[in-house]
């Protein structure tokens, strides 16, 4: 067929990952998730553990800008949504390293605080670790680096298998103030035992 003549990508696209009570991992639908996103994501409880990159305040430009960005690069194949009854409540994404590091990926998500304490990270982590695992099989490390402080995030990942591998002290300098960073893990032959 010729691109003309190719049948359209189904919308929404489908989803990568289906867990139970209505969550999703998804791609992001590009203006359908701009309204929660800001909503959710311009919350001072969640910016305090993200990087600079991540505004705050979360604005409805800043969603429509991280949209769009999603659709110019590559990042949109490893940035998702965490969506319940297919609506964004969250976000999580793989950041791919390079050169002798080839072999690892590092993972990212945030849920909206209205949804924290009802297992939704660990479900979506877990679910998510796995699904990498088997769609890249070169991948042999997936490691998170989680702000000191940050007990929920830390819960999640122990919760879904990974290890605590190291604190290095003073890593972060975030509003002024340095924190000490965790780093977890899982290696494949740890996710297949």
């Amino acid at each position: 067929m010729s691109p003309l003549t190719s049948p359209s990508p189904p919308f929404p696209p489908p989803s990568i990952v289906t867990l139970p009570n209505g969550i999703t991992i998804r791609p992001y639908h590009s203006t359908a998730d701009i309204a929660p996103s800001a909503h959710h994501a311009n919350n001072p409880h969640i910016a305090q553990w993200m990087t600079n990159s991540f505004p705050h305040p979360y604005t409805v430009e800043s969603a429509q800008n991280w949209i769009s960005s999603l659709k110019l690069s590559e990042a949109r194949q490893m940035n998702f949504v965490i969506a319940k009854d297919d609506a964004l409540i969250g976000g999580i994404g793989l950041k791919p390293m390079t050169d002798i590091y080839a072999s690892t990926m590092v993972i990212g998500y945030w849920i909206g605080e209205e949804f924290w304490g009802q297992g939704i990270g660990k479900q979506a982590v877990k679910a998510f670790t796995s699904w990498t695992l088997q769609e890249f099989p070169e991948v042999e490390r997936i490691e998170a680096e989680v702000n000191d402080g940050n007990v929920g995030s830390e819960k999640v990942l122990l919760a879904s298998g990974y290890a605590l591998e190291a604190r290095l002290r003073k890593r972060v300098c975030k509003n002024g103030v340095f924190h000490d960073v965790k780093f977890f893990a899982i290696l494949r032959e740890d996710w297949q035992t």
